[in-house]
């Protein structure tokens, strides 16, 4: 009788150890499956936290000085592609006296920028996730200065100033997309955020310079045609040349990684855009941050480019 219950409590032990190595197997199935839902995001998280709870490991990588000229080089080709953006909406009303065009055809040389955003958003993404940071920013860069130059032309014909920012804008993407990809190639985890804030917010300061910098050439009052088109074609010519040295210090100094990773994060391949974006997509609350900010930035735009008309 002992025997019998002995061989009972055995085999109740087994199929209790076989029960809960099944739920294990199962419990470990559905965390493989997640993990390979987001994998990237699993991955650079981990990666992340192994910069910052392992300092011993990070005296094997090295952070280069020349990140402080990445950094600078980026910020002036961004407030660069900021000034040339917005540097009509200020003097909008005098554009339509001067050169005979409705208010509508100045405010689409601003609006064209946003508007051409969206399709060569993803060519940027593209050619940035595939072709890694120069080529992506020398793009936005040679775009800028293209642009800029052309807008010095508009006393011949006032399309040459829509052109100029239609040009521009197509290099926009390849330079609003590059801050947190610059941020992760060349710095570390704990300098990352601080990187990233100062090459985004040279963006806004540029749009600041370039609402400033036409009262220093176009009246606010409105003068006779000959006198105002002077002005207005002076206002482009300066503001050419320190837009085309902002650009260049881009062409010229900007490099797309150092020789060495600085972290474990980056000498990491990372998903491609194809990949991460088809998961986003699926992200409800993705989704509702991204109209979110979209509906903000928007309004800004919407607000900085009609808004000396609305004064």
């Amino acid at each position: 009788m002992s025997l019998k219950r002995k061989l009972v409590r055995k085999n109740s032990s087994e199929n209790n150890l076989q029960s809960m190595l099944k739920r294990q197997k199962h419990n470990h199935e559905r965390i493989i499956q997640t993990l390979k839902m987001s994998s990237f995001v699993a991955k650079d998280s981990l990666l992340e936290q192994r910069d910052l709870l392992e300092p011993p490991l990070q005296d094997q990588f090295i952070t280069y000085d020349y990140q402080i000229v990445v950094v600078t080089v980026f910020s002036l080709c961004s407030m660069a592609n900021a000034i040339t953006w917005i540097l009509c909406s200020p003097i909008s009303v005098q554009l339509t006296h001067y050169y005979e065009v409705s208010q509508l055809y100045v405010d689409m040389v601003s609006l064209v920028y946003l508007i051409t955003y969206v399709p060569f958003n993803f060519l940027a993404q593209f050619v940035l996730d595939r072709y890694q940071l120069y080529p992506g920013i020398f793009i936005g860069a040679v775009c800028t200065l293209v642009g800029s130059t052309l807008k010095i032309f508009l006393n011949h014909s006032f399309f040459y100033l829509l052109l100029g920012n239609i040009v521009a804008g197509m290099g926009q993407p390849f330079i609003m997309n590059s801050p947190a990809k610059i941020a992760a190639v060349w710095f570390k985890s704990k300098n990352r955020i601080a990187a990233t804030s100062i090459m985004s917010v040279s963006n806004i300061a540029g749009i600041g310079m370039g609402f400033v910098i036409p009262s220093f050439f176009v009246s606010p009052e409105v003068l006779s045609r000959e006198a105002g088109k002077a002005q207005v074609e002076s206002l482009m010519f300066y503001a050419n040349i320190g837009v085309s040295l902002f650009a260049l210090a881009a062409i010229v100094f900007m490099r797309s990684k150092p020789p060495t990773p600085p972290s474990f994060a980056a000498q990491e391949s990372k998903v491609s855009f194809g990949e991460s974006f088809k998961l986003m997509v699926k992200q409800r609350d993705f989704l509702t941050l991204t109209g979110m900010f979209g509906l903000a930035i928007g309004n800004f735009n919407t607000l900085a480019t009609i808004i000396q008309p609305i004064i």
